[in-house]
């Protein structure tokens, strides 16, 4: 019988294959590719936000030291992230999604045609709803729950009455789109296609001034609201929803120059000739008086010459005494236009 025993030439031979073969196993384990940041197609989104290039209103006339609030009102903020949304060119219809850096990356998405909308995330008081479909993806604010009632008794006797709720104002929302962007099939060989998605805000800026204020070392606070405002605005049209609204916000008093002066974003004015802009000038005095006055401009909104979206209210405004005042009430100072504040319970 032939045995062979340890030490033998054979025995070595076999307990060495057998080392060299354990040996490659663990190292075709350890080396086993992970991909941590991988290219899964050959397109590359870039975005571009033209920040400084899309300023609708005249910034000489803003004091950006003074008041740097305005700043981000005009030139709004850099988004933290970017949603993409592919939409089926056929049905319209939401397929994929994606969460990228404003700087850009691949995306993953499958193979194929797509509607592309691209648009900024961080927006503080600006929404986006409903994006399961194309054209159904919207963007609005809250409701204050409040909602104003501005009435006028004309000199026929018959009374017009404007009611709106009133929201939120937004802030800039950078939106991009594309028509029938094309995903090719991944190919090794194939160099990465770079594509460019411009990124612009949907929402409107303008700035709003009443020149002639006398008396306005007076004023301890002011408002403005402003109806005939679109409720929000579809991404891919970048068309109005039909509801329209008033939106609100404070303005600053300059005592040197003798005027109110603000600057406030809007989804825009409803195109509608039966939704008026009626501007409700709202003033607290230092001593608890509180006035209004209302001011009709919508010619300012719809004017093509207003290159600069200004709302300028050049009718001289007095600021009265607090005693003149009935109280807890507003006592409006200009026209027959009366207007109330109602809560309204959500």
């Amino acid at each position: 019988m032939n045995r062979q025993f340890a030490g033998s030439p054979s025995w070595r031979g076999s307990m060495l294959q057998m080392a060299l073969l354990a040996w490659l196993l663990v190292g075709l384990a350890a080396c086993q590719r992970i991909p941590l940041h991988d290219a899964t197609s050959t397109i590359f989104l870039r975005f571009e936000l033209p920040l400084e290039s899309d300023v609708q209103v005249n910034v000489d006339n803003i004091n950006f030291a003074q008041h740097p609030e305005y700043e981000q009102k005009v030139y709004g903020r850099t988004p933290s992230n970017v949603r993409v949304c592919f939409y089926d060119p056929d049905t319209h219809r939401l397929v994929h999604e994606e969460i990228l850096p404003v700087e850009g990356d691949f995306v993953s998405v499958p193979a194929g045609t797509y509607d592309l909308i691209a648009y900024g995330m961080g927006a503080q008081s600006t929404l986006v709803s409903d994006s399961e479909t194309r054209a159904g993806t919207l963007a609005h604010t809250s409701t204050t729950g409040s909602r104003m009632v501005i009435t006028n008794r004309a000199s026929t006797g018959q009374t017009e009455t404007v009611s709106s709720d009133i929201i939120y104002e937004p802030d800039h929302l950078f939106v991009g789109r594309l028509a029938a962007l094309e995903v090719p099939l991944r190919d090794a060989l194939e160099e990465t296609h770079v594509v460019s998605v411009s990124l612009t805000s949907l929402v409107e800026t303008w700035t709003f001034e009443v020149r002639y204020v006398n008396g306005a070392e007076k004023i301890a606070k002011a408002e403005v609201f402003i109806t005939g405002q679109a409720e929000g605005k579809y991404l891919w049209d970048a068309r109005h929803n039909s509801q329209p609204v008033a939106i609100s916000f404070l303005t600053d008093v300059d005592l040197q120059r003798g005027n109110l002066f603000s600057v406030f974003n809007t989804f825009g004015r409803i195109p509608q000739t039966l939704s008026k802009a009626l501007l409700n000038v709202q003033v607290t005095t230092d001593t608890g008086g509180r006035f209004q006055w209302v001011f009709d401009v919508t010619n300012q909104f719809d004017n093509p010459d207003n290159a600069f979206n200004e709302i300028i209210v050049e009718v001289p405004v007095d600021i009265p005494d607090s005693s003149s005042s009935s109280g807890g009430g507003f006592d409006p100072k200009v026209d027959d236009w009366n207007v109330e504040i109602e809560e309204v319970y959500l």
